[in-house]
């Protein structure tokens, strides 16, 4: 009787829904008809927490002037992770998609481990002008490799000591070829070319919160 109890207070113990996961919780205690909302809340309240639990800055380190910032979650806004995470979703499966705003432009990438390596092109898809490659590096055991390797592979000469990365995590641009000529057309048109940067800090902390 004793053992009959047992499996049986164990089997009810499963069928709690206490017991099951927080999302599937959630769907189990709600109506139908609110069960997306409260699952994005709770998906929402647990990117939050994670956050919390994130180092505060990431190291952004322009390789041909050698330039260091510090870029901060906070500059960065939920809806350009959203849309970020997107651009990572297709170039991780081996997409090259447009950059939101700038259709123009494309991205294609890789990543190995903690590392993520993103290049912006302009021009057709099987024959265009790199513009900017970004690396982004989340764990300190891969930044040496990772640091030597961006920089082995330039083409356009910079000042940055390839055996001295920063202090993980951090991302790094390097100018390519095409950066210049896209330059100087942006500002012959009265345009920035600063939205490069801007692109490669909210892939930095897309790659932060996708990775997680």
């Amino acid at each position: 009787m004793a053992v009959a109890g047992r499996l049986y207070r164990r089997t009810s113990r499963q069928r709690d829904s206490r017991h099951l996961r927080p999302e599937r919780r959630i769907l189990r205690n709600r109506p139908a008809f609110v069960r997306p909302v409260a699952a994005r809340k709770w998906l929402r309240e647990k990117r939050t927490c994670a956050r919390s639990r994130m180092t505060r800055y990431i190291h952004h380190v322009t390789l041909q002037t050698g330039h260091v910032a510090r870029q901060y979650r906070k500059d960065v806004s939920d809806e350009a992770i959203d849309r970020v995470s997107e651009i990572l979703d297709s170039l991780l499966t081996g997409g090259k998609p447009a950059v939101p705003g700038q259709p123009e432009f494309w991205v294609d990438g890789a990543h190995q481990g903690k590392v993520l390596t993103v290049t912006l092109w302009t021009g057709m898809r099987d024959d265009g002008d790199p513009i900017l490659s970004t690396v982004t590096c989340l764990k300190s055991r891969q930044s040496p490799a990772a640091w030597r390797l961006i920089h082995d592979s330039a083409t356009v000469p910079y000042v940055t000591d390839p055996t001295n990365p920063p202090p993980a995590p951090w991302t790094a641009d390097r100018i390519e070829t095409g950066f210049l000529p896209m330059a100087e057309a942006a500002a012959m048109r009265g345009e920035k070319s600063l939205w490069t940067g801007d692109l490669a800090r909210c892939l930095a902390w897309a790659w932060m919160e996708y990775d997680r």
